[in-house]
């Protein structure tokens, strides 16, 4: 699927949550293309529930799954370009990575004091209530945890 192409690019909005799978996908994206001799590219993103704070367990390593597929916190403080450096090396990947840098972000910013357009990644994740409160759920990645998709509820 990848013979034809030079460069593979990632640029999706992460959440900010181990849980989200938009970075377990970056993983596998990376991975494909180190597998076919092609270089990765992140377009970096800013973290939306800031790039300080770091809470909530570690995913257990003997219970790793797409959606706690790599030993970080529930909310990991990172871009998307800086979980694309700790996965290439953490689990030696071996991709040829260039990330496009964000610019002009303090890491204590939350993405409403940006002054950015917030463009919902997931119906669910609206600025005023969805992130902040998604990342809290679910804390174990072996318990299930169940909410509203496509709707107000969680």
């Amino acid at each position: 699927m990848l013979k034809e192409i030079d460069t593979l690019v990632f640029d999706i909005q992460d959440i900010g949550a181990r849980f989200y799978t938009y970075i377990s996908t970056m993983r596998v994206a990376m991975e494909a293309a180190a597998a076919n001799g092609k270089k990765f590219v992140v377009l970096d993103r800013i973290n939306p529930i800031n790039g300080v704070d770091v809470e909530g367990p570690v995913a257990d390593g003997d219970k790793l799954s797409f959606i706690a597929f790599h030993q970080i916190p529930v909310r990991h403080g990172m871009t998307v370009g800086e979980l694309a450096q700790l996965f290439n090396k953490e689990r030696a990947i071996n991709a040829d990575l260039e990330i496009v840098r964000v610019e002009e972000w303090k890491r204590s910013e939350w993405f409403d004091e940006t002054g950015l357009t917030w463009i919902n990644p997931s119906p669910n994740m609206q600025p005023d209530r969805g992130y902040p409160v998604s990342r809290g759920l679910p804390c174990r990645s072996d318990e299930c945890i169940g909410w509203k998709r496509h709707g107000d509820a969680i």
